[in-house]
């Protein structure tokens, strides 16, 4: 008993000096705590990107378009999608690509693959596009009436200025690509 009576002892004495009331904690202490909370909540903001990625934030989007291949530009991700191809995409970035139903569709988890950030961009196409839009700023109301039928079989709404119109061409360019 009187072995059992001296282990309590020591053991109540052995206690860490940061069990106290948190307002009691040297400031260093706070400090520390303080930033681990903050790298924990940071990383809990990190996407995952395996198996259980439709769960986390991510939702499949299949490309429909017209187009072979398509590199999505409207929203700044730089996505390419080959025609009929599911990504797992940002929720965020899916809401707003989904809204064009003629571009995207729900796609199915099985078989979709990871969406890779912004691929590198082809120079020779990031200039073609960059003279097009050059092009587009000088343009007259006519000329970019009938560039935009003839590109992107787009009807312009001709009671619009010149100004709102060369813009509206330019996020055609921009969504779409050289035509």
């Amino acid at each position: 008993v009187a072995v059992a009576e001296s282990y309590w002892e020591e053991w109540e004495q052995k206690e860490h000096p940061c069990c106290v009331p948190y307002t009691d904690l040297p400031p260093e202490q706070k400090a520390k705590d303080y930033l681990f909370r903050a790298t924990v909540h940071a990383l809990s903001a990190i996407p995952d990107t395996g198996p259980a990625a439709p769960l986390l934030g991510f939702v499949p989007v299949m490309y429909v378009g017209r187009r072979p291949v398509y590199t999505e530009r409207a929203y700044g991700s730089g996505l390419t999608f080959s025609q009929g191809e599911t990504k797992m995409v940002p929720v965020a970035m899916a809401d707003k690509m989904l809204r064009h139903a003629d571009v995207y569709v729900a796609g199915e988890t099985e078989g979709a693959t990871e969406a890779q950030a912004a691929p590198k961009v082809d120079t020779k196409e990031e200039d073609l596009l960059q003279d097009l839009r050059d092009t587009v700023a000088n343009m007259t109301k006519e000329a970019l009436e009938t560039y935009a039928r003839t590109n992107f079989k787009i009807d312009l709404d001709k009671r619009k200025g010149v100004g709102a119109l060369r813009q509206q061409v330019t996020q055609l360019l921009d969504q779409y690509g050289a035509a």
